[in-house]
């Protein structure tokens, strides 16, 4: 992520910073409750509140997040609504 430079790498580096921020333990972050755009998923409307930005750019966000594989999205039916972050939580 460190060598992602030009348009949108700044808010990348945000999101994922945020995301981070709000990750449990386990390396899971708690997705938004309640019903939410079919397109951009619930984990789109986590970064879109997060950011304060629209559904559109979160939705490229959480892809190119994806891409680099700095989350992981479950995609079981009976996932619980969170994504994983794979960054060891250390406990001291």
């Amino acid at each position: 992520m460190e060598t992602r430079t030009g348009r949108g790498a700044a808010t990348d580096r945000l999101a994922f910073l945020l995301l981070l921020l709000d990750t449990s333990a386990t390396g899971e972050v708690r997705l938004i409750d309640g019903p939410v755009d079919s397109q951009g998923g619930r984990i789109s409307t986590t970064i879109a509140a997060l950011l304060g930005c629209g559904l559109p750019g979160a939705s490229k966000i959480a892809d190119r997040l994806e891409a680099m594989d700095l989350v992981e999205r479950r995609r079981e039916a009976t996932a619980p609504a969170c994504i994983r972050a794979p960054i060891p939580a250390t406990h001291q």
